[in-house]
């Protein structure tokens, strides 16, 4: 008894002395190692294509298998997209590296990032100019693999080759071939779109400039029905570095079956016979409209949905509404006086307007940075022209980041 008071006395003065245990545990990370190579064409348009074809890859492995040993290597393949792997396939037409430098930093912010080893012959067509990227790019380690050859080299080249991914039978699609010219100052360019070896289309331009972009816009008759390869080719000049980069092909499906739009709304309004006229004009669309009161349900059968109106502040939606974020159906909406800015709001279609004080005229202007689509070139001259339309006047618009727009207000 005497030993048990003994002890259970010295614990407590030791709990009412309050004594601190501290442990330590110690983890070791490698640093990270990112090795990126570049996948596209251009570096094996040269002399030295065979040795990036054998040679190279046998090195570079090495590199790898040295590097792991003390640090922790990620991999990587670039051009317009980026893999999780190194692929020696150089069959990639356009090199983004700001949105290889937007997915590390993604990935490895706030890691052990210990350096990037670029692999490169350093030419990009695409995305932002790497030398103005995020701090965080800026504040890392790169290494370079000098690769290629960064010299210009006369040549015809297809730069980019913009188009829709559907089209419908018996419609023109639009088709517009960018090509770049170094070097062939005075010479014509012919440009031509073929199908099944015979040419559909072709154009002559002439080349005025050492270095120059050229753009060809095409119109091309939808004849049959299913996905559809078109060949892009670039008649060749004398003296030509490479031939290889003078043809491209492209895919589009055409469909035979006629797209139903749904309108729905709100209360009667001239707009819309004008727009269920101006859609129906093209026979491959047909246009039902209903008001928001007859609304019963069942969008399975249309692709589109006009919402003219809606929310309204007269409400009486919340049905249509449901069945549209069940459906994922893509919407359009069109606002007016009617229109229940706080209910539209709370939809987060990607647009807010902040502070609405009732409407006001207003012009569009184009925004050249979008490519979502390709327009007329006479649409385009046409737009600036035609009158104001009425939208709500409002403090401010908010757009979230994943939205693209073809008009920016003016």
């Amino acid at each position: 008894m005497a030993l048990a008071r003994f002890v259970v006395v010295t614990v407590l003065a030791i709990l009412l002395l309050k004594p601190l245990i501290q442990s330590e545990s110690q983890k070791i990370e490698k640093p990270i190692v990112v090795i990126a190579q570049d996948d596209t064409e251009s570096i094996v348009f040269d002399k030295d294509s065979s040795y990036y074809r054998g040679e190279y890859q046998t090195k570079l492995s090495q590199l790898i298998e040295s590097l792991s040993e003390d640090y922790e290597v990620k991999l990587f393949s670039f051009g317009d997209q980026i893999s999780d792997s190194i692929r020696f396939n150089f069959d990639q037409k356009q090199t983004d590296l700001s949105q290889l430098f937007g997915e590390i930093e993604s990935r490895y912010y706030g890691r052990n990032l210990g350096a990037v080893i670029l692999a490169s012959d350093g030419i990009y067509n695409k995305g932002n100019n790497p030398l103005y990227g995020s701090d965080f790019m800026n504040s890392t380690t790169i290494y370079t693999i000098a690769l290629g050859d960064t010299n210009k080299k006369k040549d015809l080249a297809i730069s980019n080759v913009a188009h829709n991914k559907l089209a419908y039978l018996g419609n023109d699609f639009p088709v517009e071939v960018v090509i770049r010219s170094d070097f062939f100052n005075g010479e014509k360019c012919k440009v031509s779109i073929l199908k099944n070896g015979q040419i559909l289309a072709s154009e002559i331009t002439d080349i005025t400039s050492a270095n120059q972009v050229i753009s060809v816009p095409f119109k091309i008759e939808a004849k049959n029905v299913g996905k559809q390869i078109y060949s892009i080719q670039v008649d060749p000049l004398n003296d030509e570095f490479t031939l290889v980069n003078n043809q491209q092909d492209i895919l589009i499906e055409v469909l035979d079956n006629k797209q139903k739009i749904l309108m729905v709304t709100a209360s009667p309004h001239p707009d819309i016979a004008a727009m269920k006229g101006a859609v129906e004009k093209n026979v491959n669309y047909e246009v039902n409209v209903v008001s928001i009161e007859d609304y019963k349900g069942g969008l399975d059968e249309y692709s589109l949905v006009v919402l003219h109106q809606i929310p309204s502040v007269n409400g009486g939606e919340q049905k249509l509404i449901k069945d549209l974020e069940t459906s994922k159906l893509p919407c359009l909406f069109v606002i007016g006086g009617q229109t229940n800015i706080a209910a539209f709001n709370n939809l987060k279609s990607g647009l807010t307007i902040v502070g609405p004080k009732g409407t006001t005229d207003a012009k569009p202007s184009i925004n050249n940075g979008f490519t979502g689509f390709t327009i007329e070139d006479g649409v385009k001259q046409l737009i600036p022209n035609l009158p104001p339309i009425q939208i709500p006047f409002a403090s401010d618009y908010k757009v979230t980041n994943a939205v693209k727009y073809y008009f920016i207000k003016k």
